[in-house]
């Protein structure tokens, strides 16, 4: 982390981001110690591809659980705009295929940020490229798109696409959550 700490923010940690408590607690956090850097990963499942066969008979359910999304988002967009207020770096980081993306809440707040405070750079990288692989070894080609304010990061990282120089393991299920829980502690 080149010297910086980070203070991880999630439910293990005391912060239910879909509880409007939490939010107040980052403001408060925020005043106590501003960060330099803000790197935002909410869940995607609801905006992901499998979850139409998931709810493809419980359309309402989704709904439900997408309009519990949305409003997290606003409020994590609004706390993204009030850190970039006081020149803190943005990064969003959510799998390049997530339909989250496309939700207005979250163009709107990419309209917002671009007049306010400038450019939004979009970076693409594959895992592969930095070396993702499962457990028998095999390279994964995950894709993320990450969104961030700092030109320095999209200088690095705006194309980190795979090379094609190496065959790809498809992952499912287990692997999937064990690559992403990997990916939160660092491993």
């Amino acid at each position: 982390l080149n010297g910086m700490e980070a203070v991880r923010i999630n439910l293990a940690n005391g912060f239910d981001l879909y509880k409007d408590e939490s939010w107040n607690q980052l403001y408060k956090l925020y005043r106590k110690k501003p960060p330099s850097k803000a790197w935002f990963s909410p869940r995607c499942t609801f905006y992901c591809d499998w979850v139409d066969l998931n709810y493809k008979h419980r359309p309402e359910v989704l709904a439900k659980y997408q309009r519990r999304e949305r409003k997290m988002l606003r409020q994590m967009t609004d706390f993204m705009l009030f850190l970039a207020s006081k020149g803190v770096e943005i990064y969003w980081e959510w799998p390049l295929r997530c339909r989250g993306w496309r939700e207005a809440v979250v163009q709107s707040f990419m309209q917002k940020f671009q007049a306010l405070y400038g450019e939004l750079w979009e970076c693409r990288i594959d895992g592969c490229r930095f070396g993702l692989k499962s457990a028998h070894g095999n390279f994964i080609k995950k894709s993320w798109k990450v969104v961030t304010s700092s030109q320095e990061f999209y200088n690095r990282f705006r194309l980190k696409c795979c090379l094609n120089n190496h065959q790809h393991e498809w992952i499912a299920g287990v692997e999937t959550n064990r690559r992403s829980e990997e990916r939160r502690v660092g491993k």
